[in-house]
């Protein structure tokens, strides 16, 4: 059974106390290096947002890096969404089109074993289903113009919040959430 993370009451280290006195101290960005010892630890995320709108479909994640791609779909799981999650982009496109499902996210990492990349993965996604939306992650800097029209990119380290927030804001545009 996992343990329950709530980023609100992350205990901090006796050092991070040291040079953080102050109990009213903004709350850090949780990068996904601190996701990825989280998880080596057997820790679950509750991210704790509200206003969250139904998702209806499944949400396909691509990620290569195999403690963060269950990390990202339990966040997805934690603010409602059915979660595929596929370490190819190969075999994600291979699902999508196999299953005739419904999907209305897909959030891929830029580079990535096999032979579709991430931006190539997108556009192939936005041409057959045109409605879906689209988050672009990755370690390196990408050029903006690059991206397919209406992706969100995620520059790696991204915090839970940036993830929660880029979702909702593809996904329910004008429907703000919140914090809990």
């Amino acid at each position: 059974m996992s343990k329950l993370f709530d980023i609100h009451t992350f205990p901090a280290s006796q050092k991070e106390k040291k040079r953080h006195p102050t109990p009213n101290r903004k709350e850090p960005k949780l990068s996904s290096r601190y996701c990825e010892i989280l998880t080596n630890k057997g820790w679950s995320v509750n991210v704790n947002w509200e206003g969250m709108l139904p998702i209806d479909g499944t949400v396909i994640v691509v990620e290569d890096d195999a403690t963060l791609r269950p990390l990202m779909a339990d966040i997805l799981t934690e603010v409602g969404a059915q979660v595929m999650a596929f370490e190819t982009a190969d075999d994600a496109l291979t699902y999508m089109l196999e299953s005739h499902g419904k999907f209305p996210l897909v959030i891929v990492d830029e580079s990535l074993p096999g032979q579709i990349q991430g931006i190539e993965f997108i556009e192939m996604a936005k041409e057959r289903w045109t409605t879906v939306a689209a988050i672009l992650t990755s370690g390196y800097l990408i050029d903006p113009t690059t991206l397919p029209r209406g992706t969100i990119y995620l520059h790696k380290p991204w915090s839970l919040d940036d993830l929660v927030v880029s979702v909702a804001s593809l996904l329910q545009p004008g429907y703000p959430i919140s914090r809990a």
